[in-house]
């Protein structure tokens, strides 16, 4: 060690502070009042420094000796105006500084147009190119050490040729990670300056470094960033998960230039004869016929196993991820079918495989459907998302004996008598034209002195182990509480283990249902984790069983018994009414609405007050009920503020109160509602959609403007994975109506944000919200020529604590002016994990988009499960009434 001569970022260790004082605080968005994350916050160069963690709270030690009442404390964010804060005023009045506000720049949303310059890089001229430093020294090294001081940075300088280049993917290379994982941001600056000063990112590149030795790499195409000369690019620590920092990079023998500083807002400090292993690839747009600059001269020597750049004229390593609904899938052939050569995909997906423009790359992999790429000139990687094979026969059974045609109906009749029907949220399956290897476990074979759901499974069904949870290896007894099933062929590994999860008469539970009597099991199933995962999400990836009671069983016991309508148009005659459902309700709720003055009504509330007070349902219905039948009475204010003092940190709860607001009209109140729930979920993609759409119904249009521009920033920067036909598909809709909103507010909006899609004219939107995002619904919509169409949530959301901004509560609808006459909406309640009433809110906009759009909100209380009500008609001509 005594022979590196590198670059050590040392980090302050809060051993060595004296005297000194605390800084702490949140800093937000002064526009929205949301948390802004990773902002940086430090006295200038002078190396004291931090960064706000992703709530937006900063916590900075400042030793007094080390700061003098000339130095001023610098905060920063990209987006943000900066704020300046002389120490002496920091000394004294650093309460006042406890909350932050930062401005936002100019109102532009430039990151979502796209420029007829970046729209070149599909030209045939286009020429991909590796550039920076790949080789890796004996003898240099950069790293990270100590306990702690946010926004230490490592900057390298890339020399390149005068050509516009878009930057496709970041390379680095670890020697060593002492750390659980480090966040890190990847900034990227102007070439032409002394130090790293003007940044190109307009926006935040993180990356999570888990590995503990190896190359990492980050994928930069979709950010759009382009050069047209030298640039510099580094990382910087944001977070720190572990106990200590010890991170080592490697480092180039080849002269360069490199910075570091040691925390946020630090000095910069040079480093002339030394680069960092930092190199890109990149698309040079147009032909270049220049002489290559020095770095990307550097990259044509061997690379030491890192990469190889281009091996001969327009011969490259390509390389690329292989997935399933998300998750990475070892051992998959990866083949050039042009030139025979071919790969494996590693434990974490990922391949790397010779090939050159025009060759033809397969994807091949048992029980999935084969995918072919070509490679073309910007191609450096290719990722693919492979599906689930599955050979369906639809509702035709192939025997030996002969063809059994099986409707869904039929398989309803035939369930009591044949023990290969299953049912399950997705309809009925039957074992013999599943298409895939199904097993099924009937009453009359399980095990009669079972006490649990592990018991009754265990040696009844091939490839199940009992084990502790998060340990497959090690087996353990069906009693204990952390036992879990996991499935030798279920998809998960060794380090990332999936357990198999549990769907009990259409409720979908991710740990074992403990709760059930054995003795009222009608039939389980067990469904591969392969193919779980297609109707149930990477929920199911471990492997699923289906379980059927004997008190969720209504199919006929005799086999000449009429058989219920299911399925289709058939259904349309059994959905029932409104008042029907109304004979559900509870007793103090059918007591309410007999009520014939507020009086009555108030004593009512009085009387189930001092019983259900603690039952979030029961204030969700008084709520409703006060606001839409007395709505201006002393006695409904008071009981709104009783209400809305309770549960306050349970989202579904607050959401289903903001859906009464806003059936009522009073959009103001709601949009505080949907305020907290932003802060209860900040790493949601529904709370940036809802809060968004609040302001915008509030007229608050550039607050809602940058609600949008932030989900999009985060989407970016993989916060949330987009989810074209969900959340992601309400929030292009209403964007786009928003930006028709601004246009005609301001004359210059159209400069600002580019080209403004027209509203389309003569449909009406159909938007669905649910209050409870693990509710399960089949919507159904019959056109009035009496077509059938049906939609389902993919499955019951078991995860409520997943980030990824996939569970959804709201799904639109657009019906256009294609029939006269009326739809009708029907709907079928599953349930939910917690079995108490769910909430849904029902929104239909004439003319959505337009000038002459028109609104009419309903709220229905979801109780009654498995059969379909009717909701409302529609009228598709828009010369009548809705």
């Amino acid at each position: 060690m005594k022979n590196l001569v590198f670059i050590a970022i040392y980090l302050f260790s809060g051993n060595l502070l004296l005297a000194q004082d605390i800084f702490k605080g949140n800093v937000l968005d002064a526009v929205t009042d949301l948390h802004l994350p990773y902002v940086n916050i430090g006295f200038i160069d002078r190396g004291i420094g931090t960064v706000s963690d992703e709530n937006g709270q900063f916590y900075l030690d400042i030793v007094d000796s080390k700061v003098t009442d000339a130095d001023t404390l610098l905060i920063s964010s990209v987006g943000y105006k900066s704020i300046k804060i002389p120490y002496p005023i920091l000394k004294v009045n650093s309460n006042d500084f406890q909350t932050i506000k930062m401005e936002p720049e100019l109102f532009k949303l430039d990151e979502i147009v796209l420029s007829a310059k970046r729209a070149k890089t599909k030209y045939a001229k286009n020429k991909s190119k590796i550039v920076g430093y790949s080789f890796i020294s004996k003898n240099k090294q950069g790293e990270w050490e100590g306990d702690g001081a946010l926004g230490g940075e490592l900057v390298t300088k890339i020399r390149v040729t005068k050509n516009t280049r878009k930057l496709n993917t970041f390379y680095f290379h670890v020697l060593s990670n002492l750390s659980d994982s480090l966040l890190m941001r990847i900034n990227i600056y102007k070439g032409n300056t002394y130090y790293p000063e003007v940044k190109i990112t307009s926006q935040n590149i993180l990356y999570m470094i888990n590995i503990k030795q190896g190359k990492a790499e980050v994928d930069l195409s979709s950010y759009d960033l382009y050069v047209e000369d030298d640039f510099s690019i580094g990382l910087e620590l944001l977070k720190v998960y572990g106990d200590e920092v010890g991170l080592i990079l490697a480092s180039d023998n080849i002269p360069g230039l490199s910075y570091r500083r040691y925390a946020s807002q630090g000095i910069w400090k040079r480093y002339l004869s030394d680069a960092m292993t930092y190199f890109l690839s990149t698309t040079v747009i147009g032909d270049d016929n220049k002489v290559a600059s020095e770095s990307e001269a550097f990259l044509s020597r061997p690379q030491n196993g890192i990469i190889n750049s281009e091996d001969s004229e327009g011969i490259a390593i390509i390389n690329g991820i292989v997935f399933n609904n998300g998750k990475a899938i070892p051992n998959v052939d990866v083949i050039n079918n042009t030139n025979g050569q071919k790969t494996l995909t590693d434990d974490n997906g990922r391949y790397r495989l010779p090939a050159q423009v025009g060759d033809e790359i397969e994807f091949n992999y048992a029980g999935m459907q084969v995918i072919r790429r070509s490679v073309l000139e910007t191609t450096f990687a290719i990722n693919a998302s492979m599906e689930v094979k599955i050979e369906e026969l639809e509702n035709v059974t192939v025997t030996s004996k002969k063809t059994l045609e099986k409707t869904q109906k039929q398989l309803f009749a035939d369930y009591n008598f044949d023990t290969g029907v299953i049912k399950s949220a997705f309809g009925m399956l039957y074992k013999d034209n599943a298409g895939y290897s199904m097993e099924i476990v009937d009453e009359k074979d399980l095990p009669k002195s079972a006490t649990n759901i592990l018991e009754a499974i265990q040696g009844k069904f091939p490839g199940v182990r009992i084990s502790p949870k998060g340990n497959p290896l090690k087996t353990c007894s069906p009693q204990e509480l952390s036992a879990v099933i996991y499935l030798r062929a279920a998809f998960g590994s060794i380090k990332y283990p999936q357990s198999a999860v549990f769907e009990v008469d259409g409720i979908l539970y991710t740990d074992p249902p403990f709760f059930l009597d054995v003795a009222n099991i009608k039939r389980i199933a067990k469904i591969p984790g392969n193919v779980g995962t297609v109707k149930y999400g990477s929920v199911a990836a471990g492997g699923l069983f289906i379980i059927n009671t004997k008190t969720g069983n209504f199919s006929p016991r005799d086999k000449s018994a009429k058989l219920p309508l299911l399925g289709g148009s058939s259904n349309l005659e059994n959905a029932i009414s409104e008042e029907q459902v109304r004979l559900n309700w509870p007793e103090y709720l059918s007591e309410l609405y007999a009520s014939e003055t507020i009086k009555e009504a108030t004593d009512v509330n009085k009387k189930y007050w001092v019983i259900y007070q603690n039952r979030a349902n029961y204030l969700i219905d008084i709520y409703h009920y006060f606001i839409d039948r007395w709505p201006q009475s002393d006695s409904t204010r008071e009981l709104m503020q009783k209400v809305e003092s309770k549960f306050l940190n349970d989202s579904a709860y607050l959401k289903a109160l903001a859906y009464v607001l806003d059936k009522s009209g009073n959009y103001l109140k709601s949009n505080e509602l949907y305020k907290k729930i932003m802060i209860l979920e900040p790493n949601k993609g529904q709370s940036y959609r809802d809060l968004g759409n609040s302001y915008t119904v509030i007229g608050a249009l550039e607050k809602a403007a940058n609600i949008y521009a932030r989900y999009k920033k985060l989407l970016n920067e993989d916060y949330f994975r987009a989810d074209v036909e969900g959340i992601q598909q309400i929030m292009d809709t209403e964007f786009n109506t928003l930006l028709n909103i601004y246009s005609t507010t301001h004359s210059d909006s159209r400069k600002k944000i580019g080209q403004v899609l027209e509203p389309e004219k003569n449909r009406k939107r159909i938007l669905f919200e649910w209050n409870d995002d693990s509710a399960a619904l089949d919507l159904q919509f019959v056109s009035p020529d009496k077509n059938v169409t049906t939609w389902s949530t993919s499955i019951i959301n078991s995860n409520s604590d997943d980030q990824s901004g996939k569970t959804e509560t709201s799904r639109e609808f657009f019906i256009y002016e294609d029939f006269t006459g009326k739809w009708q909406l029907n709907l079928k309640y599953r349930g939910n994990r917690s079995g108490l009433p769910a909430y849904l809110k029902v929104t239909v906009s004439t003319n959505y988009g337009s000038p002459e759009q028109q609104n009419q909100t309903e709220m229905y209380r979801l109780d009654v499960k498995n059969v379909y009500r009717k909701l409302m008609e529609i009228s598709s001509s828009y010369n009548q009434n809705n």
